[in-house]
């Protein structure tokens, strides 16, 4: 929850004064100004809830759509649920939640039962569906966690910010335009170091002033026909308190130079509900709560386990995890004194991948699947 004290009040509206007040002639701001100013407006957003719908197309073609809902605060938390598939089919959902200890990555299919096999009458009549949560400490993966996934806030302005931040701090040249417009904007041009960006694109970047300092488009262009290789643009509105907030946007790129026709792929995204810094945002978002039947592997233990039809919430996961370690400890124990069995005399670590390997392997390709073709963009 928010402080809004007199202390904590004062600095949040200076800082959304900062954003709202004339600012200095455009045409004299250096690249390093204006990435101070994205930030400033970037730093400004203590809590943020958000749904937005993703559509995306391929070759001009409808493919998936995405249904997202994010909740983020300023400590790192973040919770991202979604539903994805192909329009009119039953869609597929995940839930991504770091709450500042863990990472808890849940995945859920209606068109498969418990144990991944495929739904019969029997099965959808007792509502099985396939469950599977992962548990990580700390953030997972590193250094990004479900913020890495695409998310209306930050997915034009943190790629923007992130190259200014690389190349300025390696000196490089970042070039500076005024637009006369209308509308007055500030334009960047860059291109990346080749360790960076192997495929040597240049950067077109159009920030406005007016709408406190946001990234309204993002161009890259192959540098030898100069044949668009992506583009992102955002629409903004203003809220409540000044502080200007997507509505909607796109991101299309182009697979080959020289391409005619429709974008190899093409996101959209519109935002149904966007609210920052609201004293009534919900802290219960990051509390972890696992749904029955659903297949837990804790990394953190190295052992797997069933949830029961009551559920699970977040304090009950390290009992649980004990408890399943305790079995199979005692399992072990039983068949090293088995006269001829398989597992006589293998070790604990042994037997857990003899018993989960299949399992897990599933779970794993699932997950990868899943987090890391939401999370990245294609490469142009």
């Amino acid at each position: 929850m928010i402080d809004i004290s007199p202390g904590r009040l004062l600095p949040f509206c200076l800082g959304t004064v900062l954003l709202l007040a004339p600012s200095a002639p455009a045409a004299v701001l250096t690249a390093t100004e204006v990435l101070t100013r994205i930030r400033e407006r970037q730093s400004i957003i203590e809590t943020s809830s958000l749904k937005a719908l993703w559509r995306e197309f391929r070759d001009g073609r409808p493919a998936d759509i995405e249904k997202e809902e994010i909740q983020w605060d300023k400590f790192g938390r973040i919770r991202v649920r979604y539903q994805y598939g192909p329009a009119g089919s039953a869609l597929r959902s995940a839930d991504e939640l770091y709450d500042g200890e863990l990472t808890v990555s849940a995945i859920e299919d209606p068109t498969l039962n418990r144990i991944r096999g495929p739904q019969t009458t029997a099965t959808r009549k007792a509502n099985e569906r396939y469950r599977a949560v992962m548990i990580h400490d700390g953030l997972f993966p590193p250094g990004a966690g479900p913020r890495s996934h695409r998310n209306p806030l930050t997915f034009i302005e943190e790629p923007v910010s992130g190259s200014l931040n690389r190349l300025l701090g390696a000196g490089a040249d970042v070039k500076v335009i005024a637009r006369d417009g209308p509308p007055k904007v500030v334009e960047l041009r860059f291109q990346e170091a080749p360790k960076d960006d192997p495929s040597h694109l240049q950067h077109v970047v159009l920030v406005d002033p007016a709408k406190g300092w946001c990234v309204i488009s993002h161009d890259e262009f192959f540098p030898d026909d100069r044949s668009l290789a992506s583009r992102s643009t955002c629409e903004y509105q203003a809220d409540k308190h000044g502080v200007w907030l997507p509505t909607k946007g796109r991101w299309q790129a182009w697979a080959k130079r020289g391409m005619k026709g429709p974008p190899s792929f093409d996101w959209q995204y519109e935002v149904e509900q966007v609210a920052v810094n609201e004293p009534d945002f919900d802290e219960e978002a990051f509390k972890v709560s696992l749904q029955p039947g659903a297949y837990v592997t804790d990394i953190r233990f190295d052992v797997s386990y069933w949830v029961g039809q009551e559920g699970v919430i977040g304090i009950e996961l390290t009992r649980l995890a004990q408890e399943a370690v305790a079995k199979v400890r005692a399992e072990e124990k039983r068949l090293k004194l088995e006269p001829g069995s398989l597992f006589q005399g293998a070790s604990f670590r042994q037997r857990r991948f003899l018993y989960l390997i299949g399992a897990n392997l599933l779970i794993a390709v699932a997950f990868v699947y899943i987090i890391y073709r939401r999370a990245r963009r294609p490469e142009p």
